[in-house]
């Protein structure tokens, strides 16, 4: 019988001068070192921004989203941005639920990511007062997720009585 290999492997690039980190396996306890690895190494070689493919990443845990979370750290700490490339559901769908689709710029295609964080490298760079490179300073390509249900829900606020109204009412007894 033969044990399949459940490791991650990151095998990094460079494409319009952002690094480009494709991972392929499973970004869990064991392959989160790997990648926060390759993250560093990425970084100290003088980058400010960084994309992530995850396309070929078959699952994530806490591990994993926690070397996400400090690589977008790292990125915007130097004035620069990390994209995300992802395309399966239940990833997306676990950033959501986590809340780190609010923060992790996700997109469907590499290209797009790269323009974003080439974009948002250029604003941080650029003098006071330049004008955006993209409409309205927006993500463009970017992929919109839905807010979960219980995200919409209003919070029910109960008024409590008055200690007067009690106090009033416990002397007209």
């Amino acid at each position: 019988m033969t044990v399949p290999d459940v490791g991650l492997s990151v095998v990094a690039s460079e494409q319009d001068g952002v690094p480009v980190l494709v991972a392929t396996g499973e970004l869990e306890s064991v392959g989160a070192p790997v990648l926060r690895s390759a993250v560093i190494d990425a970084l100290a070689a003088g980058a400010d921004g960084l994309v992530i493919d995850l396309t070929d990443v078959t699952f994530v845990d806490s591990a994993g989203l926690g070397v996400l979370a400090g690589a977008l750290k790292r990125c915007r700490e130097r004035g620069g941005e990390l994209a995300l490339v992802a395309t399966r559901p239940v990833f997306l769908r676990t950033l959501r639920v986590t809340g780190l689709a609010r923060v992790l710029p996700v997109f469907p295609a590499l290209s797009a990511a790269v323009a974003h964080v080439t974009d948002v490298t250029a604003r941080a760079t650029a003098p006071a007062g330049a004008e955006s490179a993209s409409p309205g300073g927006g993500r463009p390509g970017a992929t919109t997720l839905p807010r979960p249900r219980w995200a919409s829900r209003r919070p029910v606020l109960r008024r409590r009585p008055s200690r007067v109204g009690q106090s009033e009412m416990a002397r007209a007894s």
